[in-house]
């Protein structure tokens, strides 16, 4: 189904019209004489709220702009029925929305509505149906090259069915179909606006006998999707079409409360033509088989096996319609695996316990002819844990050891690797007291093969708490620290801190956040001696949140954050966002007064920024 005639993505703010003065002058009143209409019983009902005030904004972005805006917002909520409940039921929201720049100062960007309508909901066979279609007007906030806090204007439309037939002793089954169109358009012209229609429709099915459940679904998607931008319109075309089918099928049954059979399987192919010439196609098919068995008291064990296959590639098709694959291969790639899994948990003695597992992975080329690799692969893990409850506090400790080599005869790689794991967390006392809890753990991870790779980890936190008559104070000191071994060294290390204070009428909480890495990369030089090029990068963040409320009607919030990143000693990033409001409950209104503030600036260039001073005035009603 095409987009209306409208630009989508255009936000048609439609005060103008006949239909909008009549929708303002249709609010006025609820808003005035929404006190004097008696609550009745009636199978409909409709309540709403009206919110409007005054903002100003405040653009940087290449330029200086001011603009001023009065905001009018009306939320409709119409709900009913005919006859009966359960014979049909609906609801409708309309929303309006009036202000060019609403969305920029705080108020909701939404033009549209959204509708539903239910048929014989507790008979073998409802029916649902659905439709939207409204306008978004919204503003996002990123980190992409000084392109922050742009505008985007979405126009969204979708219809949607859903039938069930429940039938006693029969597998209920469920049909589904839904069809979609949105647009995405940026403000910037240099971002590109995106296009998309869906459609989308499937049958799924439940069954319960014989003590087994029985799940399953087949859904089929068709997806064009479009992507341009006028002013770099080689950079961003971009156009996709897509058609996939997907099939799952699941069974399962628990012959006793701790033991379970599962079986299931899955298909899917896609094809997708790229930008109207490529064509690529993919399919891809698994079977999954999971036992778990446990003893009464000690012991547990679980085993699962699996079978994955995938296939994509280009293929050069003829003039008439051909199995997927089965055309002339322009490129091909594909893999299958097959995993088979087993892990065990014994508890020794009340504070001790054993654990382990073995886990065989085969894998083989799915390309045509004869298969270019068939590898696999054998690890094995193995741990002890223990657990106490002692009177200064309660330990929780395990160690792991794993490793991992290949089981082909003859080897196509050279891998092998092993690991180790370690880990100890302990919490004592109460928020009367003081509460302690803590964690520590390292790991390190080397692997041999073509490509040596070596990785160290290691994490310490402690947190606190104790209560100080009605209030809740925490706290949280955490660091973290990797280093990988590669063809290039890379390490870095995170300090990380925050505090709290809770209260039923207040509550506040810092944190901050300090990055740091180093990464030293081996190059070349014209005489042939190799280099050491050595990168440093670093990130800062902070943030604050308070909010009150000191008296029952009475309510205020602050967000802070703070963002500073530094590469190389010379890519700079610092970013500062703050977002304040104050708000008074009056019966059915509330008054909002904010402040909104958020502003960057990338490699010293221009910086963006984005201010906003508002009052809001929201007042809620119920006509019937």
């Amino acid at each position: 189904m095409p987009l209306p005639r409208e630009a989508c993505g255009e936000a048609q703010m439609p005060e103008q019209g006949h239909i909008s003065k009549l929708l303002l002058a249709t609010a006025a009143a609820l808003f005035v004489l929404s006190p004097l209409c008696p609550a009745q019983e009636s199978p409909w009902s409709l309540t709403g709220d009206v919110t409007t005030g005054f903002a100003t904004n405040y653009v940087v972005d290449g330029g200086e702009f001011r603009n001023s805006v009065t905001p009018f917002n009306l939320n409709l909520n119409l709900d009913g029925y005919l006859g009966h409940p359960d014979f049909l039921s609906f609801s409708l929201r309309p929303q309006l929305l009036a202000g060019e720049n609403a969305p920029q100062a705080g108020f909701g960007g939404q033009n549209g509505y959204t509708a539903s309508v239910r048929l014989l909901r507790r008979r073998a066979f409802p029916l649902t149906v659905s439709y939207s279609d409204y306008r978004l007007d919204s503003m996002a906030y990123g980190a992409l090259l000084g392109l922050d806090a742009s505008r985007y204007r979405t126009r969204y439309e979708d219809l949607s069915f859903t039938w069930q037939l429940r039938f006693r002793r029969l597998p209920r089954i469920t049909l589904s179909a839904v069809h979609a169109n949105s647009q995405v358009k940026p403000e910037l012209i240099v971002l590109p606006t995106q296009t998309s229609r869906d459609n989308n429709y499937g049958v799924q099915f439940d069954y319960a006998r014989w003590g087994w459940g029985f799940q399953g679904e087949w859904r089929r998607t068709r997806r064009a999707l479009d992507s341009f931008a006028p002013q770099m319109s080689t950079l961003t075309s971009l156009s996709t079409d897509q058609d996939s089918k997907w099939a799952y099928f699941n069974a399962q049954k628990h012959f006793s409360a701790l033991n379970l059979f599962s079986i299931s399987a899955g298909r899917r192919d896609v094809d997708e033509l790229l930008n109207h010439l490529v064509p690529l196609q993919h399919e891809g098919y698994y079977t999954n088989l999971t036992t778990s068995l446990a003893g009464r008291s000690r012991w547990s064990a679980l085993f699962q096996a699996a079978y994955n296959s995938d296939r994509s590639g280009i293929f050069q098709q003829g003039p008439l319609p051909v199995t997927p694959g089965a055309g002339i291969a322009i490129f091909s790639t594909g893999i299958s695996t097959f995993t088979a899994s087993s892990d065990a948990h014994y508890d020794v003695h009340k504070n001790w316990n054993l654990f382990g597992g073995l886990h065989w992975t085969q894998a083989r080329n799915r390309n045509l002819g004869e298969p270019r690799f068939a590898e696999s692969i054998l690890s094995s893990n193995a741990g002890l844990g223990f657990h106490k409850r002692f009177s200064w506090a309660n330990l929780n400790s395990s160690y792991a050891l794993s490793y991992a080599f290949p089981t082909s005869a003859p080897p196509t790689v050279n891998y092998s690797s092993i690991g180790h794991a370690f880990s100890l967390q302990a919490d004592r006392g109460n928020l009367e007291k003081l509460e302690l809890n803590g964690v520590v753990s390292a790991g390190i991870n080397r692997i041999t093969s073509d490509i040596f790779l070596q990785r160290r980890d290691v994490l310490a936190e402690l947190g606190l708490a104790r209560r100080m008559r009605n209030y809740i104070l925490r706290g949280r000191f955490g660091y973290r620290t990797a280093e990988v071994q590669d063809f290039s060294t890379y390490n870095y290390h995170d300090w990380s801190f925050q505090i709290g204070a809770e209260h039923r009428r207040f509550g506040a909480s810092y944190h901050r956040n300090m990055i740091g890495g180093t990464s030293v990369t081996l190059g070349g030089s014209s005489l042939g001696n190799p280099l050491l090029r050595r990168f440093l990068s670093t990130s800062r963040t902070q943030g604050l949140t308070v909010n009150l409320m000191p008296w029952r009607n009475l309510h205020a919030q602050v967000n802070w954050m703070t963002l500073g990143q530094v590469l190389d000693g010379s890519l700079r990033n610092q970013s500062h966002y703050l977002d304040s409001s104050l708000g008074y409950n009056f019966r059915q209104m509330t008054l909002d007064i904010g402040y909104a503030r958020y502003d960057q600036d990338l490699l010293g260039l221009a910086g963006v920024a984005r201010s906003s001073f508002y009052v809001r005035l929201k007042r809620s009603f119920r006509v019937f």
